[in-house]
């Protein structure tokens, strides 16, 4: 399943990203107030899952894993 995400960080567009679901659409930051990885993912063949593993300068690690939707 293919699909695409515009992405944006505290109002800054950093782009659109296009891939496949089952394998995951990665958007790695590298940014001065935020770095690492955003993972968007198929879980289940029917659940779209998000993981969020970054830095964020002054607030220190975010580390979160949620279910975005049900297709």
């Amino acid at each position: 399943m293919e699909a695409g995400v515009t992405a944006s960080i505290l109002g800054m567009d950093i782009g659109h990203f296009y891939g496949n679901l089952k394998e995951g659409i990665v958007i790695k930051l590298n940014l001065v107030v935020v770095d690492g990885e955003i993972k968007l993912y198929l879980q289940k063949t029917t659940e779209v899952w998000i993981k969020v593993e970054v830095n964020v300068l002054g607030a220190g690690r975010i580390s979160k894993t949620q279910k975005v939707l049900s297709i």
